[in-house]
């Protein structure tokens, strides 16, 4: 029975729903800015597929004049357009796009459970339910990012690369390029699973190796191209640099993160297994393929100038498949009582995974909807200017519960002062606003109703969020409500209604400097029908 596949597809489904269950209350929206700012451009692509404008690129730029939260250009649109087409089936909940992530983490255990029984053993299709029940899967499953999708497509990619080399058919083939299309039009990082493909290659027999290895080299090619032509400012930030693996710290950086990713446990394990596989003649080549595997991901990771456990998710599968080599070779090895010792190894690798994942914590964002919901009916058509980290969060909150486009969201980090990133990923700071009295001048320009601001997180504002602070403190500003919020420092969301003179909203210029140094004039939010 433990050897049954049904059984195993069962068991992956029941973890992945337990994974959903214990955090059931997480609206997935926790991770600031991306995740609300992923949903939210997932709400914008249904609404542009299903108004069809006749100029896409003017839609958009109005979009963001009204929702200054989205995220085009920057990620691919893969994730954006599935999500879009379930915020339409199913309502604009950010539950809905928190679904979508879990259920790639359930794909993901399904590759894995292949992956193991094919070339390790039955026994080793266990992988698939111990790969969803990892910290990282638990704790990336439960946050609209593109992580974890990009890993379960790019798993799949993997797999049906494998089965192409074991029996040439085309139809893994074909599964091959589709998936791993999937996953660099789900992620760039996606892309990873061509280096890993290479190195297999180059490891293989096949006859065709070379055609193969000569056409993954031309997608290489032209996706650097087509990046270096639309996005080419994003590339110089994300651009691997060889220089990078000389810095040492590229290299200890995902040795330390990864243990508390995977568990340590299973790396000891999977060491244990790299050294069982490699020594025997029965595990040598999925072995060796899961070792090559693991090298060129981290190799990749060290070229990539930005840091970040969950860049290293795909490692997870790959210690635990490496992991159970040697847990199937033990239980080989102990003769007749094979099912006995199986038995008992399961249950303890299934105990521990679960112990870990229930132990594992979920960061979560709450309250932000509440101060969203207010103005539903204290302000159905103004416009608000918000302050603080969570500024992605409460305009996705805004959107969602603005099916007219009547309000309009502010972000203070756009019209009181500049705040990016530069290609070195230090952030810059360029005021618009220079005392209090400017401050109060330049809302009543922009003709913002509301201000509403987050409370606890002083210490790391920018200098001119503090000079919109020394504003509210005096008129034109009544404090008329708090929302007491659960997120990181932040304790509550205090809002604002300004009483003085406002003007009609003005066009608005736009800049999108990871994408391009243009600057498009005379903006106007996107209005119903339009």
């Amino acid at each position: 029975m433990i050897r049954s596949r049904r059984v195993q597809l069962v068991a992956v489904l029941v973890a992945t729903l337990l994974v959903g269950a214990w955090h059931w209350q997480n609206d997935g929206l926790w991770f600031q800015g991306d995740a609300p700012r992923h949903a939210a451009t997932g709400l914008f692509l249904w609404d542009l597929l299903t108004t069809l404008p006749d100029h896409p690129l003017d839609y958009a730029l109005s979009y963001f004049a009204r929702y200054p939260v989205l995220v085009l250009g920057i990620y691919p649109p893969l994730f954006h357009a599935v999500a879009g087409v379930a915020f339409g089936l199913f309502g604009p909940s950010p539950w809905v796009a928190r679904g979508l992530v879990l259920a790639c983490s359930g794909l993901a255990g399904v590759y894995v459970l292949l992956w193991g029984r094919r070339w390790i053993g039955p026994l080793a299709g266990w992988a698939g339910v111990c790969t969803v029940l990892l910290p990282g899967f638990v704790r990336y499953s439960n946050v609209v990012l593109l992580n974890v999708p990009a890993t379960a497509l790019g798993l799949a990619s993997l797999y049906h690369f494998q089965a192409w080399l074991a029996d040439e058919r085309g139809r893994d083939r074909l599964a091959f390029v589709a998936y791993g299309l999937a996953a660099v039009l789900t992620y760039y990082p996606g892309g990873i699973v061509l280096p890993v493909a290479m190195a297999w290659l180059l490891l293989s027999t096949n006859p065709l190796r070379g055609r193969f290895l000569l056409m993954i080299s031309v997608l290489i090619v032209v996706g650097v191209v087509a990046l270096a032509v639309t996005v080419p400012d994003h590339l110089a930030r994300q651009l691997p640099s060889l220089a990078r693996l000389t810095s040492a710290v590229n290299w200890t950086f995902y040795g330390v993160r990864v243990p508390a990713v995977v568990g340590l446990w299973w790396v000891a394990l999977a060491a244990v297994g790299a050294v069982v596989g490699l020594w025997s003649r029965t595990y040598r080549t999925v072995t060796l393929r899961l070792v090559v595997a693991m090298a060129a991901v981290i190799v990749c990771l060290a070229l990539l100038p930005a840091r970040d456990e969950r860049y290293a998710l795909v490692l997870g599968p790959l210690l635990v498949l490496t992991a159970f080599v040697a847990i199937v070779a033990a239980v080989e090895a102990s003769g007749r009582r094979q099912r006995l010792v199986a038995t008992a190894a399961l249950v303890v690798v299934l105990a521990a995974s679960l112990q870990a994942a229930r132990g594992t914590a979920v960061p979560r964002a709450t309250g932000f909807d509440d101060a969203a919901r207010y103005l539903v009916t204290a302000g159905p058509t103004d416009a608000v200017l918000y302050s603080g980290i969570y500024d992605g969060l409460f305009t996705f909150y805004v959107r969602a519960m603005d099916p007219g486009f009547a309000r309009r969201v502010a972000l203070a980090g756009r019209v009181l002062y500049q705040y990016k990133q530069a290609v070195d990923f230090t952030w810059v700071e360029t005021p618009h606003v220079t005392t209090p009295d400017e401050v109060v001048t330049r809302l009543g320009a922009l003709g913002c109703r509301w201000v509403a601001v987050e409370v606890g997180a002083e210490a790391s504002l920018p200098m001119t969020e503090r000079l919109l602070r020394q504003a509210l403190a005096g008129p034109p500003f009544d404090r008329v409500a708090s929302f007491p919020v659960t997120a990181g420092p932040v304790t509550r969301v205090d809002l604002y209604r300004f009483d003085g003179p406002l003007e009609p909203a003005p066009p608005m210029d736009l800049m999108f400097p990871s994408f391009t140094q243009r600057v498009f004039r005379d903006v106007r939010p996107v209005t119903a029908g339009q």
